[in-house]
């Protein structure tokens, strides 16, 4: 007959017609020893034949291929990661890892995007591909940074827009907005942009008009990522020939009044000359259309 041993140990007896045998209930990738020996008519044993089986590894339990192709675009606050799925038949989705912890489970989608990031900040991601038996595939990483803080949040809509007439032009004057990235604002008159460059008043001077028209007049805030507002409610003027002219002087009220307290020195003869003269030619031109016949 024959003995069949494992691990040295009589598993079975066959008798001397038998040329094969199969064991059972071993554990899927093990490593096992086997022993075949003969017996003679009197039940002598021969020395036998020995060879080493590693069993197979469960099909059940064999993880799925990697992905391939991982990719990121990353934004200040968010991170989209980008793969292709393996080619295996039992696929059932993917993890989603963030700095070796998982974050995200998902189906068949070969794209997720990780939110809520902190801008200018390196972080390392995982995708791994998991079958229908639970497997987990082997993680494939990437390392990527967000990028600087991007602000397109709108500064505040202008408010209290006025349009005050004078002699061929409209004084627009509004209320400051109180974000602090103010960069400046743009006047709109006729829904068209008249400035060519950021105000960075609270008042603006329209000229070249026509008198005994009705203009419309709106501004609109600007922030320093070059965010813009809505337009402000619209104010009305009407430029009239009855109204006070425009005085051209390179000098403000306040140099009139830092001249009056160095009323000898030089600056306020040359404020006097500026200033003084236009207004009383302007009151003599009043005097002369409205009291004097």
């Amino acid at each position: 007959g024959v003995n069949i041993y494992k691990d040295d140990v009589l598993i079975t007896s066959l008798d001397k017609s038998a040329n094969s045998y199969v064991v059972n209930d071993l554990k899927d990738n093990t490593m096992y020893r086997f022993k075949v020996s003969s017996l003679d008519g009197i039940k002598v044993e021969t020395k036998g034949v020995e060879t080493s089986v590693k069993t197979l590894l469960d099909p059940k339990k064999i993880p799925p291929s990697p992905v391939s192709s991982l990719v990121a675009e990353p934004t200040d606050k968010t991170v989209k990661l980008k793969w292709k799925k393996p080619s295996d038949d039992d696929l059932a989705g993917f993890k989603i890892l963030q700095n070796g912890k998982k974050i995200a489970e998902i189906g068949l989608e070969e794209e997720f995007t990780v939110k809520n990031l902190e801008p200018l900040t390196e972080y390392n991601f995982g995708v791994v591909a998991v079958d229908r038996d639970k497997n987990d595939s082997s993680p494939v990483n990437l390392s990527v940074k967000t990028l600087e803080e991007k602000d397109d949040v709108p500064p505040h809509v202008p408010s209290n827009v006025f349009a005050k007439p004078s002699n061929g032009a409209l004084i627009a004057s509004w209320d400051k907005v109180s974000d602090k990235d103010l960069a400046g604002y743009n006047v709109y008159l006729d829904g068209k942009k008249i400035n060519s460059n950021l105000i960075s008043s609270t008042n603006f001077t329209i000229k070249n008009l026509e008198n005994n028209r009705k203009y419309k007049v709106q501004v609109q805030a600007v922030d320093r990522s070059g965010n813009v507002s809505e337009l402000s409610l619209s104010a009305f003027g009407t430029p009239d020939t009855n109204t006070i002219p425009i005085i051209e002087s390179k000098y403000s009220l306040q140099d009139v009044s830092d001249g009056v307290g160095v009323m000898f020195s030089q600056l306020w003869l040359v404020l006097a000359f500026a200033v003084g003269i236009p207004l009383a030619f302007y009151i003599i031109y009043k005097l002369k259309h409205t009291v004097l016949p």
